[in-house]
């Protein structure tokens, strides 16, 4: 199943939004661990437009704001902010975007934090396959995250 397909849209054009909750009832790792497997495929075959991350300083407050466009069929952005100082709240924040790539139109934005954590996780239960065996030398395909020293659930 395509995370992609996870998101239904009125025939209004109305634009969804989910909310971490939302997301949490919906994104599981017997879906996304195949999703994530398909998309590095995708990237590594450059059928993925995706250009290298912009980051922003927000210096005063010790933090980072980035945004990652990319377009693979479905067009969209995470935008995230990182705030290492943060007591109390996550240090991580983020949103996803996702536009109709035919006509640009907005069509959802959602809640990226656990969406993030859970894709940059160490993948210790790791696809095989197409993505390839396990490889001591790769242990992360997607960067650093809160979770990756976190026990992840058994897959």
């Amino acid at each position: 199943m395509s995370i992609l397909t996870l998101v239904t849209v009125s025939p209004a054009s109305d634009i969804v939004v989910l909310d971490e909750r939302a997301v949490q009832q919906r994104l599981h790792y017997q879906d996304l661990i195949p999703a994530i497997a398909q998309a590095l495929a995708a990237l590594s075959s450059d059928k993925v437009v995706q250009p290298v991350r912009s980051v922003l300083p927000v210096a005063p407050h010790h933090g980072f704001f980035a945004v990652m466009p990319a377009y693979a069929g479905a067009l969209g952005a995470k935008l995230v902010t990182f705030y290492p100082q943060n007591v109390g709240i996550h240090t991580h924040h983020a949103v996803i975007v996702l536009f109709k790539a035919e006509t640009g139109e907005p069509l959802a934005v959602m809640d990226g934090r656990l969406i993030t954590e859970m894709r940059t996780a160490d993948p210790a239960p790791r696809p095989r396959g197409r993505v390839g065996a396990r490889d001591s030398r790769i242990r992360r395909a997607g960067g650093e995250s809160p979770r990756s020293a976190a026990p992840r659930p058994f897959i």
